[in-house]
């Protein structure tokens, strides 16, 4: 999906969460090429196979089915079992970005459900509603080049919002068009007068270039992301975009 239409739907759904009068918990972002598959929902349905960090999420993705099975009348849950899978982990671990398996980042080890990640794929991503400031909109200055330089300006932004942006291995993207689109040059060669980065993370700027993964997660020792764990540089200095310029800060159009 080209980031003009990701601007609008970013857009849009501002617009849709305002005419709901409250607050989405996540904005969640794919591209209309991608097919999912989440092959452990039926093992987290069955409690008595479900063991370590899977029984944090599975009485609540139980619930969610039989409510969702009250509502359909028992028809097409199956339809609906790897979205309902998503919404329980982004309910339940709250990260401040939720990705899955099956795009660039290899799962960790067989088993493994939850995965702490320092760069995300633009294929799929659940947003925190605190966290949009800090991640978005996309920056299009490249896209004549490169679709990719808009998401690497997104991972380098996603930095004040490190150790919080969490891969489930329980759902993955099993197939994927590859479309044509401008892909040309390093995407990572930015102007440096954008001020991506907080002063505190530029030393983390070739890390996360070269390297994906971050740690595995022990998600019963994790409580989960708010605004309140960012650090008051990020908060002070990194919380808008300029439409025009591209360049980080706040209140950029005072």
């Amino acid at each position: 999906m080209d980031n003009c239409k990701k601007y609008f739907i970013y857009e849009q759904a501002l617009i849709e969460e305002r005419k709901q009068g409250w607050r989405w918990a996540y904005f969640n972002f794919g591209d209309d090429d991608i097919q999912f598959d989440c092959p452990l929902a039926n093992k987290l349905l069955n409690s008595k196979s479900v063991i370590g960090d899977g029984t944090v999420i599975a009485n609540l993705f139980r619930s969610f089915i039989h409510m969702q099975k009250i509502l359909d009348n028992n028809n097409n849950v199956r339809v609906h079992q790897c979205f309902i899978l998503m919404d329980t982990f982004l309910l339940t671990i709250s990260p401040a970005i939720g990705s899955i398996g099956g795009m660039s980042i290899p799962i960790i080890f067989n088993g493994l459900l939850f995965q702490i990640v320092s760069r995300i794929d633009a294929m799929f991503n659940a947003f925190h509603r605190d966290a949009l400031a800090f991640v978005l909109p996309y920056c299009s200055r490249y896209d004549n080049r490169t679709w990719w330089t808009s998401q690497a300006i997104l991972v380098y932004r996603s930095l004040c919002l490190y150790g919080h942006s969490i891969q489930f291995n329980a759902i993955n993207i099993n197939r994927q068009k590859h479309r044509q689109y401008p892909r040309q040059g390093d995407p990572w060669l930015i102007d440096e007068d954008l001020n991506l980065l907080p002063t505190s993370y530029i030393d983390l700027k070739s890390y996360i270039k070269k390297s994906r993964i971050a740690s595995p997660l022990v998600v019963r020792h994790y409580s989960g992301w708010s605004i309140d764990l960012t650090s008051e540089e990020c908060r002070n200095q990194h919380t808008s975009i300029d439409p025009i310029t591209y360049k980080v800060g706040v209140s950029m159009r005072q």
